[in-house]
């Protein structure tokens, strides 16, 4: 469907306010949805509306950010009464929000939720940050009193700010996509928008980078809260410049995109030992921090040799540059990225350049992909060089140096830092040099006594994929199709399984067997340790690597690859399989790499990552591999040499593996390198016994359950600022139900979460994040069905009651017509049966996967689609009735 996006774009943002007005421009953009004059009753719950107009719930959108506050619909084109809500909806933020008491109350709830929601388990890191950066730079405001402001600041105040900023003068409505009758667009804009009245005083905003630039450098020294389990030293150098500010050109922005990129790849191979134990990075400068700046962290007592690390590589980068080598890097990366062809066609694209425009006054220049494309394919080596030379310099303005807790302050001050920096420069430097990359994987000799073995030919099946079986008993599969467009489209994916885990071995060995592949990855294979392999692998479309990973009941290998870097990629994979390198060294340093993936987690929550593991021990489901601090906890349980024996066992017999490749290539074309490699993997003629402990089945403890955990007994390194509530039922039926099933589960999923949002717009209560599901779980063979929700302490037995009588209420029925309507039309619409997701890489490769892992057919959507719009209400109610019984339902807290 043609889509319209239109915006409405307001120059106010978390600069436009101070310590007694902190996260009001957030708090506007929440009352928007809640206050707007024509929609009283909130437009992201008013699911009628939205059907009525053709629209999904995530085509009204809001974000706040620092300079200003963006609200966006997309509309059909078609459709000239959605365009017309869209200006109502905005000429109503602009004039008609009725801010008062009882709104403001009923919302700070949610904005207070909203930070636990975002902030989890890092919410002292948080507010230690923002404390920092309010001491370096103006107009950034200290977070730590968040809690309190938000819950005694006054309705009136509030009131106030939205007067006194959202003013005409501040504000752009921006139209972005096919349009055919623009003068009428204007006509409506005009209609809405012409009338708007600018108040007498416009109260200046704040020239933040004026401020800074100008004012004093500063020196600080601030000590760690003692919830951040840190004992190094961070140090910040921040470097203020006229050059750094962001004028809008995009030649300057590219130009500190490639400094940043060279240096950042220069300090990691200053870090590339497994005994080095200091971070350093250089970041550029952006809009909300003006400088550029650089970070290291180091141990307290080598805090002199970080400095001159620091400053000898800025010394090195102006004195001589990028090398030839970083030079070809940086080019060949920007004209490889595909997508990027495809980009300025994109409404993202416009949208984000007329935004950049407006608030920044950047140059909104036609062509600017073609424009930069030129703009590198003509500048020259000396000529970046020379540019360089200008654009950086190694004497900090500003000093800001974070402690451990306990440290004492008076062992740091500025004139000792001012004098290491200064020793630091007179340092002669000498040009950059990287250390000699390893020329091959596997020597010649060592390629020519792999000889291509011969296999059984299965032919292609009806889903067009071919299967071959080689005579080491490895089973491959083949899908050569022309990809739809994404980031893999011209990529090939690899994907290699077997259906033996963590789950074969003794308890004890759990954390040894999920971490081997990560300890081994960390290692390196044969005689190339991890940074060898990374400068090898540098120059080649699969820089990233490949990722061998053991769950609970699999083990497996993955990664992409350009079709003329396949050879290399496979034999990586052969020497994953048969030769993974075994160091000590390399061991501990897997140990303190992974303890600060915990510091700084990849999972968006640490706090609700505790509590789903939680709930998977209570229940006995080992399925899921443990995250959080049962994981950080692991660590020290995970044996080196067990890990190696149980990764040995795992991968030393590849006739229980299946290869899986998709792409946009000729089968005969790979075909001998997939002989030759994946042909010659060895095979265990003694299969593997079952260790006991093995379960097919997860045996729940039997239902109604009622229990509750406590954060001080997961030893989390965090407070509860709020109570995680889970209600949930699984049902595990003897013999799978087919697709039709599946899909009655996840509708009533999609119910129950149209029907829980109704306790934060309905009921008021203090939630931002909730949700329902309802899945098929393959791992255990069970339905589950639940809902998930943080909430606060006063409001916890009500959210309980209400989640349960939702329940009772869709058994009996009690939806409508248009609500049903409104979940079959969102599962319809979904990605899951648009043409160009469907045919993308990624998913043809995961359809590969759940068919020949799960046994999961390959979806034939014309008789889903047929299936789904046959379903009545009736259907559903069943369903409802089928799996959410009472005297299964399961109630988990977290407190």
């Amino acid at each position: 469907m043609e889509k319209l996006e239109i915006s409405f774009l307001v120059k106010v943002g978390n600069y436009n306010e101070d310590m007694y007005h902190l996260d009001f421009a957030h708090a506007v953009e929440h009352l928007a949805f809640k206050s707007a004059k024509h929609f009283p009753a909130n437009i992201l719950n008013d699911n009628s509306f939205l059907q009525h107009l053709e629209m999904k719930k995530n085509d009204i959108s809001a974000q706040t950010s620092n300079f200003y506050t963006i609200y966006s619909f997309k509309i059909p084109s078609h459709r000239k009464d959605a365009l017309t809500a869209g200006f109502q909806f905005f000429q109503d933020i602009a004039k008609n929000l009725k801010i008062n008491k009882k709104d403001v109350d009923n919302e700070r709830g949610p904005l207070r939720q909203e930070m636990v929601f975002r902030q989890g388990g890092n919410m002292d890191s948080y507010f230690f940050k923002t404390k920092l950066e309010s001491l370096l730079f103006p107009c950034l405001n200290n977070y730590s009193d968040f809690f309190e402001h938000n819950n005694n600041f006054s309705w009136k105040s509030l009131h106030d700010y939205y007067k006194k900023w959202y003013r005409p003068d501040l504000m752009a409505v921006v139209v972005i996509g096919k349009i055919e009758k623009i003068n009428d667009i204007e006509n409506q804009i005009q209609n809405y928008f012409s009338s708007l009245k600018s108040p007498k005083y416009s109260p200046p905003s704040a020239n933040c980078f004026k401020e800074y630039f100008y004012g004093e450098n500063k020196f600080l020294v601030l000590e760690k809260p003692k919830s951040i389990s840190d004992n190094k030293v961070n140090v910040k150098l921040n470097i203020r410049d006229i050059k750094t500010i962001h004028n809008g050109d995009y030649k300057s922005e590219i130009i500190w995109g490639m400094i940043t990129k060279v240096l950042n790849n220069r300090f990691k191979e200053q870090a590339n030992s497994y005994n080095e134990d200091f971070v350093l990075n250089f970041h550029p400068p952006t809009r909300v921090t003006p400088i550029f700046q650089i970070n290291f962290k180091t141990r307290n007592n080598e805090i002199p040799q970080s400095l001159n690390k620091a400053i000898y590589s800025i010394e090195q980068l102006k004195k001589f540059g990028f090398n030839l080598e970083e030079w070809e890097d940086i080019i060949r990366s920007h004209f490889s990225n595909a997508p990027q062809q495809y980009f300025h066609l994109q409404p993202e694209y416009w949208l984000e350049q007329i935004s950049n425009h407006f608030i920044y006054e950047d140059n909104l220049a036609e062509n600017k992909p073609e424009k930069i494309k030129q703009w590198l394919s003509e500048i020259t080596l000396d000529e970046i060089n020379n540019i360089i030379k200008e654009y950086l310099t190694s004497s900090p303005n500003d000093i800001a140096v974070s402690i451990p807790n306990g440290f004492p302050i008076l062992e740091y001050n500025e004139e000792q830092f001012n004098n290491w920096i200064l020793q630091a420069k007179k340092i002669k430097v000498s040009p950059f040099k990287y250390p000699n990359a390893p020329k091959q994987l596997l020597s010649n000799s060592e390629v020519a006594k792999l000889k291509n073995i011969n296999f059984i030919d299965y032919g292609t099946n009806k889903f067009g994929t071919y299967e071959i079986q080689l005579n080491n008993g490895v089973k491959v599969a083949f899908q050569s199709v022309k990809p739809t467009i994404s980031l893999n489209q011209n990529r090939i994916m690899f994907h290699g399984f077997s259906k033996k885990g963590a789950s074969i071995f003794p308890k004890e060995d759990y954390f040894s067997a999920i971490n081997a592949p990560l300890i081994i990855r960390n290692a390196g294979v044969g005689e190339i340790d991890k940074y060898a392999l990374s400068r090898y692998l540098k120059g080649t479309s699969f820089n990233k690597g490949i990722f061998p990973y053991v769950h609970y009941n699999e083990t497996g290998i993955r990664g992409n690859v350009m079709l003329k870097d396949l050879e290399s990629f496979l034999q990586l994979v052969y020497l994953y399989f048969t030769n993974p390198r075994k160091d000590s060294n390399a061991f501990e340093n897997w140990k303190k790499d992974e303890e600060k993936r915990h510091q700084s987690p990849t999972y968006n929550d640490l706090i609700q990552e505790d509590f789903n593991v939680e709930i998977r021990q209570f229940l006995g489901d080992s399925t899921v591999v443990f995250e959080g601090t049962k994981r950080l906890n692991g660590i020290e349980e995970t044996d080196m040499d067990r890990a190696y024996k149980i990764y040995q066992q795992l991968y030393g017999d590849a006739s229980e593996f299946t290869f899986l490749i998709s792409g946009d290539f000729q089968i005969k074309s790979v075909l001998p390198m997939i002989q030759k490699y994946l042909g010659n993997l060895p095979m265990r003629h003694q299969k593997t016994e079952i260790h006991p402990y093995k379960k097919n089945k997860v045996h729940f403890i039997n239902p109604p359950i009622y229990h509750m955990f406590s954060a001080q007994n997961v030893n989390g390194a965090y407070e509860m600022k709020s109570i995680k509530y889970n209600l949930r039922f699984i049902t595990q039926p003897e013999n799978p139900l087919g697709w039709k099933e599946k899909i009655k589960v996840e509708l009533l999923g999609l119910l129950m979460n149209e029907k829980i949002k109704k306790l934060r717009f309905s009921r008021n209560a203090a939630l931002y994040y909730l949700a329902a599901y309802g899945r098929y779980n393959s791992n255990i063979n069970s339905y589950e069905l639940g809902i998930t929700l943080d909430c606060i302490k006063e409001e916890i037995e009500m959210i309980r009651y209400e989640s349960k009588n939702i329940i009772e209420q869709i058994k009996k029925g009690g939806f409508t017509t248009d609500e049903f309507k409104f979940i079959l039309d969102s599962y319809l619409n979904s990605s899951r049966y648009n043409v160009n997701h469907i045919n993308k890489n990624e998913q043809i490769i995961l359809n590969m996967y759940n068919f020949y892992r799960h046994n999961i057919t390959w979806k034939n959507n014309f008789e889903e689609q047929q299936f789904i719009r046959s379903l009545t209400k009736e259907d559903l109610q069943k369903t409802a009735q089928k799996y959410l019984n009472k005297n299964k339902v399961m109630e988990f807290l977290m407190i």
